[in-house]
C-alpha cells in the first residue's frame, strides 16, 4: 500500500514509473543486505560475546584451582589433626555413647575457642559434647586448656573431680564425688 502510495505520488511529480519501481527493487534490495548484514555482524557480536564468557569462566577456574592447590600444600591450616591426636587418650577413657561436659580456658565465643571446641566435638564423636560443666546429664568433662595451670584448683573452683590429665592441655574430670 506505501509502495503504491509513493508512486502515485512520483506520478503526479511526473516522475516516470519504471524508473521509480527500478528504484524501488533497489531500495528493497539495499535494505534486505543492510537486514542480513546486521543480522551477521548481531551473530558475530553473539560469538564475540559467548568467547568472552568461556575465557573468563576458564579464567575463574584457573584461578579457583591455583587457590585450592595453594591450600592443599599448607596442609591443615585449623589444626584438626592435631587436636584429633590430642584427643586420642580421651576417647579411649571416656564411654563410647555418654554426653561428656566442655570447659576451657579460652572464650568460646572467639573464632579460636570456638574452633577448639569444634575439633574436640569433632574428636569425640559419637559421644555428645556439651558445653561447660553444670549440666546433670554429665558424668564425665572434657577440659580442653591453651595454658599450663593447677587443674586440681581448677576443678575445686568448678565443683569437679579431677580425674586425670592426658597431656597436651587435654584433662579429665567427674562430676560429684572428688578425688
Amino acid at each position: 500500500m506505501a509502495f503504491k502510495n509513493i508512486l502515485f505520488s512520483l506520478r503526479l511529480h511526473g516522475v516516470n514509473a519504471e524508473a521509480s519501481a527500478s528504484s524501488e527493487a533497489n531500495a528493497q534490495a539495499h535494505a534486505r543486505n543492510a537486514y542480513n548484514l546486521s543480522h551477521k555482524q548481531m551473530g558475530t557480536s553473539k560469538i564475540v560475546l559467548s568467547a568472552a564468557v568461556v575465557l573468563l569462566a576458564a579464567a575463574g577456574l584457573l584461578d579457583l584451582y591455583q587457590i585450592t592447590a595453594a591450600q592443599a600444600q599448607q596442609g591443615d591450616p585449623y589444626q584438626v589433626e592435631t587436636q584429633l591426636m590430642r584427643m586420642q587418650a580421651a576417647v579411649a577413657a571416656l564411654p563410647a555413647r555418654a554426653p561428656v561436659g566442655y570447659v576451657t580456658d579460652m572464650d568460646v565465643a572467639t573464632p579460636r575457642g570456638l574452633l577448639a571446641f569444634s575439633a574436640a566435638r569433632y574428636a569425640l564423636a559419637p559421644r555428645l559434647l556439651v558445653p561447660g560443666a553444670n549440666t546433670d546429664a554429665v558424668g564425665w568433662v572434657l577440659g580442653n586448656f591453651s595454658q599450663p595451670q593447677d587443674y586440681q584448683a581448677f576443678a575445686a573452683q568448678r565443683g569437679l573431680a579431677f580425674s586425670k590429665d592426658l597431656g597436651e592441655g587435654v584433662v579429665l574430670f567427674q562430676k560429684g564425688a572428688r578425688k
